[in-house]
Order: C-alpha cells, then structure tokens, then sequence
C-alpha cells in the first residue's frame, strides 16, 4: 500500500494478555511485509525504552515500523494524580497527526480494534483517514446493564462507519450483523502464531504428565471444567497451568485425588511457548458461552505451532480451524466428557503424536507472516474505494 499505516492501540504496551500480542505482532509482520506502519500505543510506565516492547515478546523492531508513544495521563505535576483516559490519548494522537501532516507523512488508513477509541475517531468526520476496524467479540454483549445502551451505540456507529470490516471468525462476523442489522461483508481473518523451525520433538511416552492449559481463568474459558476432570483422572497423569489462577478456584485442586495439578502462574509469552514445545497435549476447556461463541483463541495457534495433539470444546467457532481428526473433542461444559478425550490421547501416542505433527504443519496458513498478507490485501482493496462510494 502507498503511504503509512497507522496501528492505534490505547492501552500499556507491552501487554502479556493475548491483545497485547496480537497487536505488537500485527505490526511487526506488515512493516516485514513491506507496509510502513506506525504503532500508536501506550508506554507501559514514563521514560519506557522501546526496545523492551519488542524484547518481551522476542522480536525486533523492523525498519518499517515508527512508534508513537502516547500517554493517558495528565501532564507533570498532574501526573501524580491517577488518573487515565482514553481521550487524552485521542487528543495527543490528533496532534500527532497534525504535525505529521506539516511534515508531509500523514497516515493514509487507520487500522483499530478498540471500539470506545473507534467510535470517538469516527464520529469527528472529517479529521481522520479512513479507518479499517477487527471486531474480536459483540463488546455490547459483555457490557454492564449501565453501560450497555451506550457501548451498543458505539459499537453500531463503527461497524456502520468504518472504512472496511475484519472479524477474527464467521462466527462472530454472523453475530454482528445479525445485531446491528448489518448487511455489510467482512473480511474473514482469524488469530495467528509464530512458527518454529522444524517438528517440534515430544517425548509422547510421558504424554500423561506433559497436558498443558496456557491462557486466563474467565468463566467462559472452562478451566473449572478442566479442573473437574482431572479429579477423575488416574493419579499418575498432571495437568499444567500457565496463568493467574483466581483465588476462587484453589479450593477446587485436590492433589490427594485424580490427576496431579501444577500452577505455574503467568510466564513470559517466551517462556510459555517455550513450556508449549516441551508438552504433548494441550486443551482449550470453553464453555458454550459468552465469548466463546465468537472466539479465534491465540492459544490453539499457538498449541498447533508447537505441535501438540489438542483436546477441544465441540464448538462450531473452533470447527471453523479445526476438522474432525484435528482435535480429541468433547462436549463443551461436561467434565466426564473431557476426562474421557484426555484419556483417549494418552492411551494412543500413535494418534497423538500424528495429530500433532498434522497440526504444526497446517499452522502455516495461520502464522502472523500469512496474516499480514491477509490484511495488506483487506488495506489495498480499502484504498482502492472512494471516499464517496
């Protein structure tokens, strides 16, 4: 595309959760693509190098990618108040772009995700380039009673304004459309992984120790259900967790009965793919709920990147990736169900070990390289139409 991309991202960069890492991801892999992309975010705290966003998540800025650092807080003295707004970041991006266009570099496509900062882009018609907005879930739907009527409006103002359209699934484009009365397309273009070199290499004898969950605790996730079929597990099997177990759910590990679980607490991204390669079989619990009607989780491109055999919710989200002999289904929300499709992979290493060699393979139509293919071809047709049609 001709002229500069520009990446708005509202919150603290780096971020460990799943956001954070697809959007530093996303504009690493379009400026290596040849985009000229600059990424307007967050410093994680004042005086922030930027060297460290890239560093956490083991990258390299590439040369095409320029970074506008912009603060939510009030300048110094006020800053010792804490106080944080969204708008104060829009006010300093508008003046960043002012001066850009001074200089003759101003951004000719907004790329956003974050539907409170869209809407407030979009409804000040006439200052910002044409905007291409990723939905990732219905926000009114998991909005409080208190704030709903207003999220739905912000919502329906971007999906009905916005340049061009990308959903992470048909799910989920479905979901909206169905909403807001939308008969507008969307582009189809779901999460990504970092590939690695070669097969991942697995001791599958130990599969029944190496079964691994890697993500957060929301209800929707299901990893209470997890937790409920390990106590019908034989005692020799252990299930790993990576991330921030909730107090509330401590109470339901018993390591005197059924499989032996192991909290390992939130890593660095780096060091959960590296957890990731050394398992054999990883499990995505989600309940029928919620987000997970909609989801296009980073952790399955992630489980099929590092070759593991997965264990999956029989969802149709999930189906959209996954085929039949792609994953050991279960019903969604039914422990028993999911103890029983754990219990399959370790009683056949043969299939496990198959599924997971399949699945590291076809991760290369779903790594960030391939993506951002996906999404400059999205920017050049968003070009391509005038303003006016």
């Amino acid at each position: 595309m001709t002229g500069d991309l520009l990446c708005v991202f509202p919150e603290p960069l780096p971020l460990p959760q799943a956001r954070g890492i697809q959007v530093i991801h996303n504009a690493v892999s379009l400026a290596e693509a040849g985009v000229r992309v600059i990424l307007a975010y967050v410093p994680a705290y004042a005086g922030a190098d930027t060297s460290e966003l890239f560093s956490h998540y083991g990258l390299r800025q590439p040369d095409g990618l320029k970074l506008w650092p912009l603060s939510r807080s009030l300048p110094w003295p006020l800053s010792l108040i804490k106080f944080r707004s969204r708008r104060l970041f829009l006010w300093r991006l508008r003046r960043q772009i002012q001066t850009a266009r001074r200089q003759g570099e101003a951004p000719v496509l907004i790329f956003a995700r974050h539907v409170k900062l869209a809407a407030d882009m979009l409804q000040d018609d006439g200052f910002w380039p044409p905007m291409v907005y990723e939905a990732h879930e219905v926000f009114a739907d998991g909005a409080p009673s208190s704030g709903f009527a207003r999220l739905a409006r912000q919502e329906q103002v971007v999906l009905h304004k916005s340049a061009a359209l990308v959903a992470i699934s048909r799910q989920l484009a479905q979901a909206l459309q169905k909403r807001y009365c939308l008969q507008r397309p969307f582009e189809i273009i779901p999460s990504a992984a970092t590939l690695h070199t070669g097969t991942p290499q697995k001791d599958w004898y130990q599969a029944h120790n190496r079964i691994v969950y890697a993500g957060n605790f929301y209800e929707w996730k299901g990893v209470e259900d997890l937790l409920a079929a390990a106590r019908l597990l034989p005692s020799y099997y252990q299930i790993h967790l990576i991330g921030a177990l909730p107090a509330h759910m401590r109470p339901q590990i018993d390591n005197t009965t059924g499989a032996h679980v192991v909290i390992h607490g939130v890593l660095p991204h780096q060091q959960t793919l590296a957890f990731l390669l050394d398992a054999c079989i990883a499990v995505l619990p989600n309940r029928a709920q919620s987000v997970s009607a909609y989801t296009s989780p980073l952790k399955l491109f992630e489980y099929m990147a590092t070759g593991c055999a997965v264990v999956a919710s029989d969802l149709p989200v999930l189906r959209e990736i996954l085929r039949d002999e792609d994953a050991a289904w279960f019903s969604p929300g039914d422990a028993k169900s999911l103890a029983t499709a754990i219990t399959g992979l370790v009683d056949n290493q043969g299939r496990s070990r198959e599924m997971g060699e399949r699945l590291a393979r076809q991760v290369k139509n779903y790594s960030w390289e391939a993506r951002a293919v996906r999404l400059q071809a999205c920017f050049q047709k968003t070009l391509a139409i005038p303003a006016n049609a």
